[in-house]
C-alpha cells in the first residue's frame, strides 16, 4: 500500500535526488557491504508532497487498515480561509486513503470566552487539529500571559483524549530549519501544558493554500502529522457520551454547591 499524493516542493525534490545519488547500492538490491536492501526503502511513499520511508508507512498502514478511519476536525477561531490549504491537503490524503481518513471538516471555535466552550453533542469531535494563527492572536497557547487555551486544552484532553489532539501554530514568517528548531524549543519550555495535553505540536508558515503547506510546513512535520493520524486511529471515536457525562457531573456538582449555599444562607 503506497501513498501517492505526488506533489513535492522543489527543495524536497533536490534533496531526494541528492540522497539517491549518494546511495551506495548494486542493481540486485544489496548494499556494497553485502547486506540486503529493502525494496520498500527504494520506492518511498508520498503523501501530499511528503516522502516517507515506505517500509515504515506500509507497516503502519497495514495496522491502520485493520482499525478505523478517523474523522478530522480542523478547529480554529479564525476564518476558514486561514486553514483552507491544510484542509485541502488533508482531503487529498483522504481521497487516496479512505481507509485512513473518513472525513475532514472545519470546526469553528468562538473567538472569545473559549474556556467556557464545550463541543455540542450534535457536532462531536473525533480527531482534533487545533489551528492557531499568530497573526491574529500572538503566540500565546498556554502558560504565558494572555494564554488562550490554558483551560480549553485540558478540557479537550478530558473529552477527546491526548492521543487524538494536535496543535498547529501557523503564519510564522521564518520557516527555516534553524528558526523552526529555536521556536519549538522555546514553545516546549515556556508553554509546557500545550505538550502535556496534546500528542502533536507543529509550528509553520501560512496554510491558506495547499502549496503553502508543502512549502512552509517542514517535511518532518508533515510526516509527524501522518504518524499522528495513524496513531489516533487506535483510539475510540466516541466523545459525545464523555462530554455529556463530564458536563453532567459538573452540573450536579454545581447544583450541590448552590443548594448548600442556599441552606447555609437560610440557616438550615
Amino acid at each position: 500500500m503506497n501513498f501517492n499524493l505526488n506533489t513535492e516542493s522543489e527543495e524536497e525534490k533536490r534533496a531526494t535526488e541528492n540522497r539517491a545519488q549518494g546511495a551506495a547500492a548494486t542493481e540486485d538490491g544489496t548494499k556494497q557491504d553485502g547486506t540486503t536492501k529493502q525494496k520498500a526503502n527504494e520506492e518511498g511513499v508520498e503523501a501530499g508532497g511528503t516522502t516517507l520511508p515506505a517500509v515504515d508507512a506500509e507497516e503502519s498502514l497495514e495496522h491502520v487498515s485493520k482499525d478505523r478511519p478517523v474523522s478530522i476536525s480542523v478547529c480554529t477561531s479564525a476564518s476558514d480561509f486561514n486553514v483552507k490549504g491544510l484542509v485541502s491537503f488533508l482531503k487529498d490524503l483522504k481521497e487516496h486513503h479512505p481507509e485512513l481518513i473518513k472525513e475532514v471538516k472545519v470546526h469553528a471555535l468562538p473567538y472569545n470566552d473559549l474556556d467556557h466552550y464545550t463541543f455540542p453533542e450534535e457536532n462531536p469531535v473525533d480527531v482534533m487539529l487545533l489551528c492557531h494563527s499568530i497573526k491574529s492572536r500572538s503566540f500565546v497557547i498556554t502558560d504565558v500571559e494572555d494564554a488562550l487555551y490554558d483551560e480549553y486544552l485540558p478540557y479537550c484532553q478530558s473529552v477527546i483524549g491526548k492521543n487524538k489532539i494536535g496543535v498547529i501554530v501557523h503564519d510564522f514568517d521564518d520557516v527555516s530549519h534553524t528558526g523552526q528548531s529555536s521556536r519549538m524549543g522555546s514553545f516546549r519550555s515556556k508553554q509546557p501544558k500545550a505538550f502535556e495535553t496534546t500528542s502533536l505540536q507543529i509550528t509553520c508558515g501560512h496554510i491558506e493554500k495547499k502549496e503553502q503547506v508543502l512549502e512552509q510546513m517542514q517535511k518532518a512535520d508533515r510526516e509527524k502529522l501522518l504518524v499522528f493520524l495513524k496513531n489516533a486511529s487506535n483510539f475510540p471515536e466516541e466523545m459525545t457520551e464523555q462530554v455529556t457525562e463530564s458536563r453532567g457531573l459538573l452540573n450536579k456538582v454545581g447544583d450541590v454547591i448552590v443548594t448548600c449555599g442556599q441552606m447555609a444562607s437560610s440557616g438550615k
